[in-house]
């Protein structure tokens, strides 16, 4: 066991980042196995599939056929084992448990969309005031940049405010439980 934690600590101190990855993966993974377990199970099998396949030597690795296939059977295998197979393997599946488990994330996603590019405008505006003035230093690109630039995230904040909306209720309400837990 102590070696298995030192290689565990070497791993993370050689690979912050995967490790960091992986963690947050457990985290959500964790997670959505409490809200929806046949879409838990599902997404476990594709990515053991998938990580298994691309960890193999070149001369052993599936096709891209035989890839399919697995994930592919993999759904389809564990989503005959629970009472509700469309819900294990459906889009609306997916997109429902990404919107309970990521509810809040998404609203501070949105948001940030929104406080950025508002704040990128101000800073396009004041280039431009500066550069009328004769600043030499402010550049044209730089005036376009961050004055087309904000808009831009405002509408990117916009049209993922109004797809949450479209899926089935605001950002604002998309960290709710699902009807069973409530």
């Amino acid at each position: 066991m102590k070696r298995l934690l030192a290689r565990l600590h070497l791993f993370a101190l050689t690979h912050p980042n995967i490790f960091l990855a992986g963690v947050l993966v457990s985290v959500f993974m964790g997670r959505l196995a409490f809200t929806n377990l046949p879409l838990a199970i599902s997404i476990t099998a594709i990515a053991i599939a998938l990580t298994w396949h691309y960890l193999l030597p070149q001369r052993l690795r599936l096709s891209n056929a035989r890839l399919a296939f697995t994930a592919l059977a993999s759904l389809i295998g564990t989503s005959l084992l629970f009472a509700a197979p469309a819900e294990a393997i459906s889009i609306g599946g997916i997109a429902t448990a990404l919107k309970n488990d990521m509810g809040s994330v998404y609203d501070a996603i949105v948001y940030g969309c929104y406080g950025v590019g508002i704040t990128s405008t101000a800073v396009g505006v004041n280039n431009g005031i500066k550069k009328s003035k004769g600043d030499q230093q402010v550049t044209n690109g730089s005036i376009f940049g961050y004055g087309l630039g904000g808009p831009a995230l405002g509408m990117i904040g916009y049209i993922m405010d109004s797809a949450a909306e479209s899926m089935g209720g605001g950002a604002s309400s998309m960290n709710k439980l699902p009807g069973g837990l409530q």
